[in-house]
This record gives structure tokens, sequence and C-alpha cells, in this order.
């Protein structure tokens, strides 16, 4: 984080840049964290800005290979007055909030894409009944019935982390390293699914009229945002040789 805020009489001065913000061309305020810590103190504090605060700068939409339902760019601040009463909670404090956002972030980005890998598992389910090889639904072959099981548990044991999640957070008890290993899983779960539907559906899969290339384009993303999946293991690691209680 290289971001930093600087303190005045009237506020804060805020210099410096975020890349890839979701919803960042369409957004109306932003959550900002910048370093407030002085020479090597890493300490930083969470910002409430408006797009409208002088010296926000919003870049262009930037193309992807996939997720073009969602709007990303940078945004530059430069000498942006930021009013005292736009802390988010305490100065200097930036890390408690930002390791509550990561937590919840990582369970609400990737529950819907439970729903996704069912919306894939079932068109491969009606394609492998319907599309014959040899006289038989290809579905007969193990080479392609395996998938199915393979998306089915994926499936599954996505669902059973996140009722782990839930129990936790209904006994106002932390989840942090919980939602590492659900994004983690879930993210290489539904990347799987996506490549296995492709395979599933041959030629047709690869051409866009059948909409599984995009659901793969989409699909491999998911192993970047909410934090890299390397950086998952490091935190489970971390939490493991740590001794915490998993």
């Amino acid at each position: 984080m290289v971001t930093r805020a600087e303190k005045t009489d009237d506020g804060y001065i805020l210099n410096g840049s975020k890349a890839f913000i979701s919803n960042g061309p369409i957004a109306d305020i932003f959550i900002v964290f910048a370093r407030t810590g002085e020479g090597n103190n890493k300490s930083f504090t969470a910002f409430v800005v408006e797009k409208e605060f002088p010296g926000v700068k919003i870049g262009a939409d930037i193309e992807k290979m996939g997720l073009g339902s969602c709007p990303t760019s940078e945004i530059v601040f430069d000498n942006c007055m930021i009013p005292k009463e736009n802390v988010l909670g305490r100065y200097n404090f930036g890390s408690l909030i930002m390791t509550m956002a990561l937590e919840w972030e990582r369970c609400f980005e990737f529950v819907p894409h439970i729903g996704a890998m069912r919306r894939v598992m079932e068109r491969c389910i009606e394609h492998v009944r319907s599309r014959q090889q040899f006289g038989r639904p290809i579905g007969d072959y193990q080479a392609v019935s395996h998938k199915i099981a393979d998306m089915k548990v994926g499936i599954e044991m996505s669902r059973a982390m996140l009722d782990r999640i839930v129990d936790l957070k209904d006994n106002m008890k932390t989840a942090f390293i919980d939602t590492s290993i659900f994004k983690l899983y879930v993210s290489e779960a539904y990347i799987k699914t996506c490549r296995d539907a492709m395979q599933i559906f041959g030629g047709y899969g690869y051409t866009k009229e059948y909409d599984i290339e995009r659901e793969l384009r989409d699909a491999l993303a998911c192993s970047i945002y909410s934090g890299t999946n390397e950086m998952q293991k490091n935190t489970i690691y971390n939490f493991t040789t740590n001794g915490e209680s998993l």
C-alpha cells in the first residue's frame, strides 16, 4: 500500500492511486485505505471518499477478458482533501476494518460462485443426456460422468464450508482463516467446473454460441480478486503454523 494521507488542520490530504477497482467508473463513494503512520510505521486509516471531492480522478473502464458486467478502473488521488469527519472508525486503526471487510468479502464474493457451479453442472447434465456418440449418451462414459461427479463434490464441499462460516458468524466469532480456505477452495472448484464443462461440450463449448467459454473466462478471475489464491495459502499457512485454531 503506497497511498498516503497527511494530517492537516482541516482534515487529511490524500495522495496515491488504487488499481483494478471494481465498479470504479460508476461508484459514488469509495472506502479508501491509506498509510497514516510516520517513518517505518505501517499503520493505516480508512476514509470515506466521495467521487466529487476535488483531486479524485477516475480512470476509464478497463477492458478485461471476462467479467464484462463489472466495470473496473484505476482511481487516482491528487492532493485530495478529506474532511476530518470522513475517517471511518478511528485514525490509525484501519487494519481492524480491513480485516473485517476482507473476511466478509471472501464470503459474500464467493457464495454466488456456488450457484454458478450448479448452473454449469445442470447445463452439462442436460448436454450429456442428449448428446450421443457410438449410439449411447455421452454420460454413459466414465470420462464424462466423472467430471459431473467432480462438479457435484465441489458444490457440496463449498456449501459445507459456507455452513461452517455462517455458524461462526451467527455466534459472533471470527472466520478470517475459514473465509480464506473457502475463497481458495471455491475459486479452484469453480475454475475446474468450467474447464470440465468445456471438455464435455467439446468444440461447441469453445464457441460463443454456447456461453461455456464466457463461463470459463469469468471463472478464471476468481483466483485473483479478493486476494490471490497464493495469498490465501500464505494466510492459511501462517495461521496453521502459529497454532491458531481452524
